[in-house]
């Protein structure tokens, strides 16, 4: 009996080696295992780093794009308030021009009813203060008709300003729903 005694002794010896064994294979495993989750902590941990630089630029973009459509806006508003200047100076053009035009035809009129009641050259000579008039009813009309091309020439100056005006407008305005469209 004794042998067999000992028999199971060496072969619970044996299994308990072996599972010493198995313990420190398994124990191995797991040191393994932890260093790899070390080296995956490491690394989420880098990657939650960039995630958080990347958003602080992402961040940083975006402050400029709102900085950028605040000045778009501003510029916007001083064209469109520029162009509502453009517009009343026009019609004041305008009406400056219709007051020059009305009063072209009055001195038309005026002029025609002075060579209907015109005397002949045998009294005009005898009348040069009629003469005189008549020189200068002449010279104003001749200044009308200039202030007149001054005034046309100035409304086509000022539509070509609208119409760059306006150009610019639609740029601005055009740039402004791109970055609201981006944003």
């Amino acid at each position: 009996m004794s042998e067999e005694l000992l028999q199971q002794i060496l072969i619970e010896l044996k299994d308990l080696k072996t599972g010493q064994q198995n313990l420190e294979v398994g124990q191995q495993k797991l040191e393994t295992s932890q260093q790899k989750l070390e080296a995956g902590q490491l690394r989420l941990e880098a990657s939650q780093q960039n995630l958080e630089a990347g958003q602080q630029k992402l961040e940083a973009s975006q402050q400029k794009l709102e900085a950028g459509q605040l000045r778009l806006e501003t510029e916007q508003q001083k064209l469109e308030a520029g162009q509502l200047r453009l517009e009343a100076s026009q019609q004041n053009l305008e009406a400056g021009q219709l007051r020059l035009e009305i009063e072209q035809k009055s001195m038309k009129h005026d002029i025609a009813d002075i060579k209907q009641n015109m005397a002949t050259k045998e009294d005009v000579a005898l009348l040069p203060s009629i003469q005189q008039a008549v020189s200068e009813a002449g010279q104003a009309l001749a200044r009308i008709e200039d202030a007149q091309e001054r005034i046309e020439r100035n409304q086509i100056q000022h539509a070509k300003i609208l119409e760059s005006l306006s150009m610019r407008f639609f740029e601005h305005d055009s740039d402004l729903r791109e970055l609201k469209r981006i944003k």
